[in-house]
């Protein structure tokens, strides 16, 4: 019975038209924003997390702990790369134990500290600090975490599946979400590298702000009206 129904990204827009073709004309497409924070000068990161990680690399993952995060992946490329620790910001749900057990069986449990409801602050800190982020999702509507990162000038080694090739674009290592040695090799090549994102990558996420949000939303309540 909507009037219109407003989606994040074209991926899910065909999803929605897929699966519901008689209403693919109410479908509008409004992206998500990044807050204008992470275009200013990150806070410290908290000293929990700079005495776990030490002087060791870490790799982020941000979102709610849920199946289809693939947060296994993470466990994978922990251990094949031995420099690299592992900070985990998100909400638990079911299934997060198996992962858990997984790290326990594979010895790496040591190398990953959990944040379940980090601040906007700290979690702004991690974004700057972070070697990378890493994001093997099965499926996002949009991925915020990765326009976040990319905005902070963090790398991002992220899936090829869903929106998250429409939101990245050319600035991340996109990877088929069961390839575990094609994250482990673009995970690799990030710290070798010691790189940033590029400016032009940086201006692409800042460029998706909730203003402009707000405004196509606007626009799509008169049309509506």
């Amino acid at each position: 019975h909507a009037a219109r129904v407003v989606v994040p990204s074209d991926s899910t827009a065909g999803d929605l038209a897929e699966f519901a073709p008689t209403h693919a004309h109410k479908i509008r497409r409004i992206p998500e924003g990044v807050d204008a924070r992470f275009a200013a000068l990150a806070p410290a990161v908290p000293q929990l997390v700079t005495r776990f990680t030490g002087h060791m690399p870490f790799m982020l993952s941000v979102g709610n702990r849920k199946r289809h995060k693939n947060l296994g992946m993470g466990v994978a490329v922990l251990a094949r790369v031995p420099e690299l620790t592992w900070v985990i910001a998100g909400e638990r749900f079911p299934g997060w134990d198996a992962v858990m057990s997984e790290a326990r069986r594979a010895g790496v449990a040591d190398r990953l500290l959990v944040l379940d409801t980090p601040t906007d602050e700290v979690l702004h800190a991690l974004y700057a600090a972070a070697a990378l982020l890493l994001f093997p999702s099965r499926y996002e509507g949009f991925g915020l975490p990765v326009a976040e990162a990319m905005a902070c000038g963090t790398p991002v080694v992220c899936s090829n599946t869903g929106s998250l090739p429409e939101v990245a674009g050319s600035c991340a290592a996109l990877c088929d979400p069961d390839d575990i040695e094609a994250f482990v090799s673009a995970v690799r090549s990030v710290l070798l590298s010691g790189g940033r994102q590029g400016a032009a990558c940086v201006e692409r996420a800042r460029a998706m702000t909730w203003d402009s949000s707000a405004q196509r939303l606007a626009e799509v309540l008169e049309e509506a009206a």
